[in-house]
């Protein structure tokens, strides 16, 4: 019998193992995986983990817990060759600091993530060997660990998420170069949305597990327990004091309204048919449920006519009035297509669909997202009514203070365009003005009056406006113009000479949108006087000119009167003659030029031209220097200043009287031994006056004897064209002695042979070596030897001297070679020194030969034998006490 009592308590207890309640644990929200930017890292090697504290998922940690599956999601391209294996580590408050590999509880088989192309997929592993969670374990962490293939590499692999989660994610490299290669929070590497997708499932290793249901939109939860038919006794405690006698509760699966917010610990104690008493805990986070309390429509004016676009829309009341005092929510927002919004909603919001744009307001739990409530209200376009343009009103200024009534009876109706249900208003100078609008408005702004017209729409508060002015015309002015005088050359008191040309810019001015017209003086209307204008009113007409502003028709009027006046007289004065002051200019006397033109008749005007047409001075200056050389024509142009029209013309010329011209030297010589000399004039001038330099008048006819030496002046005088012109020369006079030659220098034997003439005499010397041609240079160079007869003689004729000299040369080489060319050496212009001895010597001073003055010269040889090629010296006594010294060189 007790056998039989033992193997039904096994077979209870395996049932009981069997009835035991899956356990996921799961810090996401939901299911559906979404793109994250965890990376990865470039040859694999990548741990991804999550942490669970087993009590907050309903796990009694003294029976141990048992995992069986898990699973896991990836995201963009999965390559060919990865493999993945879930480890489950023992960890406690201090992670990750206090992690280590050491404390592995055990691993799930590698598992292969198939290939991919970009999106999102789940992987589930179910554990060949489920992974026994040892009782006295509070915390673990589950690792998704990417296995390396042999070589210690692995594809790229990148793990998804969920869009909300409520724990903290965990990365680790465990190959080097991708990083630290310890556990780090996915927030301190930049990757906030990395809410990793990682959950294991498993169950309890005791006898029960405790089942938690819940209403996102109460405090109210569900519970129940596994193996509920081994359950004899049952008593719950919520751990909620607060709730009183509801704290406690006998029931198999009770239900309990928590008075508050906050985090429970939940007790069931139970008794098994067999009398064993067991524990079951759980953690239980209750939330006040999220309300997202309706919301009124929100209205704005649309910002452009017709656009349907407002930038205006108020969303300051919107949060307070969602969540109406509710703290610990969320609040986010999105348009019609679920996109997410800023939140808070900017403040003005401008709408994005025209018109109209609904926006759904969603208040969830801020400890779980996926619990919320929403409500939707829209932002609503307004259309602005439309104020019509009112062209700009003119009126004519009659007393120019710049104001004036205007007649503003049609404007509404022009602004409003057949709109209804309008109010209008206008504002001017920041004042609100009458309504209605006064048929006769006054302006007070001076020319220029801007009103704004404000057209509302009462129902919705829009409003357009337009500007439109009153523009007070100020009275255009006629601008008086002097008479006209037309030139009567008949005296019939008819000209056909009146100038217009300027007329109407002198009436107009400056004036713009005006119109210019002529009436006669009864107010007939004429043509414009044409240019040039004839009068019909013999001697004086007058007609009357009318400016009209075009928009207003306002018009000024002034009279044009036209005066004939008789043609000016004008005489023609004799040529006017003056001396010449230089290449053909002079001054001429020009002071009763006018006189002689006018004859003293009054109001004419002169000018001045050259016979290029070029104006001159008017009057002309009393000395006036001719623009042309030697003769000069001046036409003269006589106006009556009344009218330019009116003149007459003539010339006359300026003539330049040629000065007396001789033919006289500058310079006069006189020997001393002649007494003076006669220096003869042009005999054709009217008077001659000769001086000496100190004034004294030596001559008053044509010629005159001079015989002192020093400077003179002549003087000559012509009359022609009824002017005197006199000119003044000047010329000097050279006294001389007969030149006598006192020394020749010769410089001989040298390179540069030459002769210096030195001779005495106060005239004008010139010089020469051949009788024939003289040179003011007393040097002569470059000479030859030989005898010479140099000259010298006074330019002025006073005389002559020569002397008759020596020059001494040789050559500078000589090649005895028996060529017939420079066989011999000699020295040159020795005639004339029969006894002197020429000795020549080699470079030692050995005495090689002696030759004569009237000899050949030397052969080159010495004792009958050749010398060969050098430099040898030479000394010349010329036996007169002067000897000479050389060298010159032998070339074989």
């Amino acid at each position: 019998m007790k056998k039989h009592y033992f193997l039904l308590l096994f077979v209870f207890f395996c049932t009981l193992n069997k009835l035991k309640a899956q356990v996921t644990l799961s810090h996401n929200v939901g299911n559906e995986l979404v793109q994250t930017h965890m990376f990865s890292c470039s040859y694999g090697g990548t741990d991804w983990a999550r942490t669970f504290v087993l009590q907050d998922f309903g796990v009694d940690t003294s029976q141990g817990f048992i995992i069986n599956s898990g699973q896991t999601g990836f995201a963009n391209y999965v390559d060919w060759g990865n493999l993945i294996k879930f480890n489950i580590y023992s960890i406690d408050s201090g992670f990750p600091g206090t992690f280590s590999n050491a404390v592995l509880i055990g691993s799930s088989q590698e598992q292969t993530v198939p290939m991919a192309g970009y999106g999102l997929q789940m992987v589930n592993v179910i554990f060949d060997t489920p992974v026994i969670v040892p009782p006295g374990v509070e915390m673990i962490l589950v690792e998704v660990q990417q296995v390396l293939a042999p070589g210690n590499w692995a594809p790229a692999l990148f793990m998804s998420g969920t869009a909300e989660d409520n724990d903290i994610s965990y990365f680790k490299p465990h190959m080097p170069g991708c990083g630290p290669m310890t556990y780090t929070n996915t927030l301190n590497i930049n990757v906030s949305d990395a809410k990793l997708y990682i959950v294991v499932n498993g169950q309890s290793a005791g006898p029960y597990s405790m089942m938690l249901n819940s209403n996102c939109a109460s405090t109210v939860r569900n519970f129940s327990l596994t193996n509920t038919n081994a359950i004899a006794l049952i008593q719950w405690d919520f751990g909620d004091i607060a709730s009183g006698a509801n704290n406690i509760s006998t029931a198999i699966n009770p239900s309990h309204n928590f008075s508050a917010p906050g985090t429970y610990s939940v007790i069931a104690t139970v008794t098994n048919n067999l009398g064993v008493v067991d524990h079951v805990m759980r953690r239980v986070q209750v939330m006040a449920p999220p309300v997202a309390n309706a919301l009124p429509d929100i209205f704005a004016c649309e910002d452009i006519a017709g656009s349907g676009v407002a930038t205006t829309f108020n969303t300051s009341a919107v949060e307070q009035s969602l969540l109406a005092g509710q703290t610990g929510k969320t609040v986010s927002y999105y348009d019609e297509r679920g996109n997410a919004l800023p939140s808070p909603l900017p403040n003005p919001i401008i709408n994005t669909t025209r018109n109209s744009q609904a926006i759904t307001a969603r208040v969830s739990n801020a400890a779980d997202a996926s619990c919320y409530d929403e409500t939707t209200f829209n932002l609503r376009v307004n259309p602005l009514p439309v104020a019509h343009t009112i062209t700009t009103l003119y009126e004519c200024d009659d007393n120019n203070d710049g104001l004036a009534a205007f007649n503003l009876s049609a404007v509404e109706a022009t602004l409003l365009g057949g709109q209804t249900g309008m109010a209008v208003s206008y504002i001017s100078e920041g004042r609100l003005l009458p309504m209605p609008l006064p048929t006769e408005f006054n302006t007070s702004v001076a020319n220029r009056q801007t009103i704004t017209a404000i057209v509302t729409n009462p129902v919705t508060g829009c409003t357009a406006d337009t500007d439109f002015l009153l523009v007070t015309q100020p009275k255009p002015f006629a601008n008086a113009v002097p008479d006209l005088l037309g030139c009567d050359d008949n005296g019939d008191g008819i000209s056909q000479y009146f100038d217009t040309s300027g007329i109407e810019d002198a009436i107009i001015g400056n004036q713009a949108g005006v119109a210019l017209t002529f009436n006669d003086v009864y107010g007939n209307s004429i043509a414009a006087p044409a240019n040039l204008y004839t009068n019909s009113v013999p001697h004086q007409e007058v007609i009357i000119a009318r400016v009209t502003n075009i928009q207003t028709g306002c018009y000024a009027q002034t009279p044009v009167t036209f005066i004939t006046t008789i043609q000016p007289t004008i005489n023609t004065p004799s040529d006017i003659f003056a001396c010449d002051e230089g290449n053909g200019f002079a001054h001429f006397d020009t002071s009763l030029i006018e006189q002689q033109l006018t004859g003293g008749q009054p109001g004419l005007i002169l000018t001045y031209r050259d016979a290029s047409g070029h104006t001159l001075p008017s009057p002309l200056p009393a000395l006036f220097l001719n623009t042309v050389a030697n003769h000069q024509s001046i036409h003269v142009k006589a106006e009556h200043i009344s009218s330019t029209l009116c003149y007459s013309e003539t010339e006359f010329n300026l003539i330049v009287n040629p000065l007396p011209q001789i033919d006289i030297e500058s310079t006069y010589h006189l020997c001393d031994l002649l007494p003076s000399l006669r220096i003869t004039a042009n005999p054709g001038f009217n008077s001659w006056e000769w001086k000496s330099h100190d004034g004294t008048i030596v001559s008053t006819n044509y010629y005159a004897d001079v015989s002192v030496a020093g400077n003179y002046t002549l003087t000559v005088t012509q009359h022609q064209n009824g002017i005197s012109c006199t000119e003044t020369f000047s010329f000097s006079l050279e006294r001389s002695q007969v030149p006598v030659i006192t020394n020749v220098i010769s410089h001989d034997l040298s390179n540069n042979n030459s002769l210096e003439i030195i001779a005495s005499g106060d005239g004008n010397l010139q010089y020469s070596i051949d009788g024939v041609h003289y040179y003011n240079n007393n040097v002569f160079s470059g000479l030859d030897g030989g005898i010479y007869k140099v000259y010298v003689k006074d330019r002025g004729g006073c005389g002559w001297d020569w002397k008759e000299v020596v020059l001494l040369n040789y050559p500078k080489f000589f090649s005895p070679n028996g060529d017939g060319q420079n066989d011999l050496w000699q020295v040159v212009g020795m005639k004339k020194f029969p006894a002197a001895k020429i000795l020549i010597f080699d470079r030692f001073g050995r005495l090689l030969s002696q030759i004569k003055p009237g000899s050949t010269g030397w052969n080159g040889q010495s004792d009958g034998a050749a010398l060969p090629s050098s430099d040898y010296w030479f000394t010349v006594d010329l036996a007169n006490g002067k000897t000479f010294n050389g060298h010159f060189s032998l070339i074989r």
